[in-house]
């Protein structure tokens, strides 16, 4: 299974995440031959076979005990989180907003009142976070020598759960719900080479599971997760133990979008998917939202920015970017980026300034003064 990753060069990767708040979704690129070398591998396919290739053991992981670093048109009975006589949104938010305190790095801002607690103050590595808040991965692919390091913290107590490096860059890890051994990752020769897309077992660095290269990936609040097909839109739901498939629903997607990254709501019965415009010079992406069978599927933001986007712990809300820094270089980008956040019963929310479900969140900075959280959430946790 190879992919086009269509991201940009090292640095300019690099720059655009950190300043524009992330990329959008979209189709899966077409295929051509990958550069990774194969290596046998437990998997559930037998034409998948890179196995991430590392001058450590990929066969263990070392332990350490080392401290690491709306809508315009809503229905006319809903209204915005702002007026709505339920509370608010609860949980901390994971942030890279550096103007909230001038602190590079991440911050979890608590949405109880408290003040702000750093977690790193690199920009320049990936953070991913289990569901439940409890730990996180760090991964740091080293552009010049061509190597990730992968390293698992417990945020309780700081402390290294898992360490390792490995060959070629490793990204986007998307932590099992049920386990904290077990990620989502995509894994290629670079940023701009094809990837292959892996669960990965960080206690043993083995893979368990390749995902087809036409289907699109999500984890289930169980520990199961979902395939979505790119060709018909079938729906299923896997269970990685006994590698039973059951499908759930037919996701019918309009003639004018194409299918894009999805997650599944922490309650199991909906999900969200950023979606592309096809036969547009941009790809105007924007977040849908459905039911886990496929049914009610309906566009949830109307921005066409959408640049990232996050679940509340309770899954009445979703947090999103909208990013109009869509031209860059090794200088930056131009544009800016807003965060938002929007109840889920609301349809086709703008993204601006006094619009209906368009909500801001308000965090304490660290003297605790409260200000406007700015871009961008990369995870929402209890």
């Amino acid at each position: 299974m190879q992919r086009y990753a269509f991201l940009f060069l090292s640095f300019a990767f690099s720059i655009l995440v950190t300043a524009c708040g992330g990329g959008g979704g979209g189709s899966k690129p077409e295929q051509s031959p990958s550069p990774i070398p194969s290596t046998p591998a437990p998997v559930s396919s037998s034409s998948a076979t890179s196995a991430l290739a590392s001058s450590a053991s990929l066969s263990s992981m070392s332990t350490s005990t080392e401290s690491s670093s709306t809508s315009s048109v809503a229905a006319s009975s809903i209204t915005s989180a702002s007026t709505s006589s339920e509370p608010g949104p609860i949980g901390i938010l994971w942030h890279d907003n550096y103007a909230l305190d001038y602190r590079d790095g991440v911050q979890l801002a608590h949405l109880d009142g408290s003040l702000p607690t750093q977690v790193t103050t690199r920009n320049d590595v990936s953070i991913a976070v289990w569901p439940d808040g409890k730990q996180y991965v760090v991964t740091d692919w080293n552009v010049y020598d061509d190597y990730t390091d992968i390293t698992v913290i417990d945020r309780t107590t700081g402390s290294t759960v898992y360490q390792e490096q490995v060959d070629y860059y490793l990204r986007d890890v998307s932590p099992s719900p049920t386990s904290k051994s077990l990620v989502k990752v995509r894994y290629g020769k670079d940023s701009i080479s094809p990837f292959e897309e892996y669960i990965l077992d960080f206690s043993t660095m083995k893979i368990l599971y390749v995902i087809p290269e036409k289907d699109w990936f999500a984890w289930m609040p169980d520990g199961r997760f979902m395939l979505i097909n790119i060709d018909t839109g079938n729906m299923k739901i896997v269970n990685l133990d006994t590698r039973e498939e059951t499908l759930t629903g037919q996701l019918n997607v309009p003639a004018d979008r194409v299918i894009g990254d999805f997650s599944i709501s922490p309650t199991g019965t909906q999900f969200i998917m950023v979606m592309d415009r096809r036969g547009t010079t941009s790809p105007e992406p924007d977040l849908w939202i459905g039911n886990i069978d496929g049914s009610g599927f309906e566009q949830l933001t109307d921005t066409k920015l959408i640049a990232g986007a996050n679940w509340s712990p309770d899954g009445r809300y979703v947090a999103y970017v909208t990013d109009t820094g869509s031209i860059c270089n090794f200088g930056g980008c131009l544009g800016s980026c807003d965060q938002w956040y929007t109840p889920v019963n609301l349809r086709k929310v703008r993204g601006l300034p006094n619009t209906p479900g368009s909500e801001v969140f308000r965090v304490n900075d660290r003297y605790g003064n409260q200000q406007t959280l700015g871009c961008s959430v990369l995870a929402w946790t209890p």
